[in-house]
């Protein structure tokens, strides 16, 4: 809750070892990085009460199911539109999802 307004930085995706992401409640605009989703160690993403447009793309586009640690996803109370992406099925190990106050469809 830093206020922190733009868009997210991109070079999150050279923080290899990167497992957890707090940067929610700011004013953080645009879309999520894709390579977010090939942090290979990334576990838990929390990006709620932002005002991110489109950040759903990146959820399941690591090359492989296994190469992901993705455990649970907050980024409910954005401003996201959208479909929520048939690969998040491929997640095997995502217990939490939450994007609720949004305007996503599909399952």
């Amino acid at each position: 809750n830093n206020q922190l307004i733009g868009p997210l930085p991109t070079g999150l995706s050279a923080l290899r070892g990167l497992e957890e992401l707090y940067a929610q409640s700011n004013r953080f605009s645009g879309s999520v990085p894709r390579d977010l989703g090939l942090l290979p160690k990334l576990k838990h993403v929390y990006l709620f009460d932002n005002r991110l447009s489109e950040g759903t793309g990146w959820l399941g586009a690591g090359s492989s199911t296994d190469e992901t640690s993705l455990e649970s996803v907050y980024m409910q109370d954005n401003a996201m539109r959208g479909t929520i992406p048939s690969a998040i099925k491929r997640l095997k190990k995502l217990r939490f999802l939450y994007l609720g106050g949004n305007r996503l469809t599909g399952t």
